[in-house]
C-alpha cells in the first residue's frame, strides 16, 4: 500500500475499522488522508498490538505519540515534540512513523526558534 511506504507503517486501518476493533487492538492515529471522494477526509490508524499483550510502558508511549499527534494538528509544535520525544523506545528500535512526525517538526521548530519575539 503507498500510505504504508509513505509513513513507513506495516499496516493501516481506517475509522471505521478502528472502532470495531479497538476494544481488542491498540492502534495509533497516523493522519488523515482523502477518500475517494476528494471531499472526504479519512482519518488512518496503525495497529499496533493486540489489548492483551500489550504492556503498560508501550501503552504509554503509544499515548505520547497520540498526544503528540492532536498537539501537532493543533499546531503546538514544541508541546508536540516533546510528546512524540516522550514515545521514542530505545534508540535501537525502529519506528518509522514517529521518525516521520519529527522530520515533519524539525523545519517549523527552527521557524520557531528563528522567530522575533513579539
Amino acid at each position: 500500500c503507498a500510505l504504508n511506504n509513505f509513513y513507513g507503517s506495516s499496516a493501516l486501518i481506517d475509522t471505521p475499522t478502528f472502532d470495531q476493533v479497538s476494544d481488542t487492538v491498540v492502534a495509533r492515529p497516523i493522519d488523515f488522508v482523502s477518500g475517494l471522494n476528494s471531499h472526504d477526509r479519512i482519518e488512518i490508524y496503525e495497529p499496533l498490538w493486540l489489548a492483551v499483550e500489550a504492556k503498560p510502558e508501550r501503552v504509554a508511549r503509544r499515548d505520547a505519540f497520540w498526544n503528540g499527534v492532536v498537539l501537532y494538528r493543533e499546531k503546538r509544535w514544541a508541546e508536540a515534540y516533546s510528546e512524540f520525544q516522550k514515545a521514542r523506545a530505545s534508540e535501537d528500535e525502529d519506528d518509522p512513523p514517529l521518525q516521520f512526525y519529527l522530520r515533519r517538526l524539525e523545519p517549523l521548530l527552527l521557524q520557531l526558534a528563528e522567530a522575533p519575539l513579539a
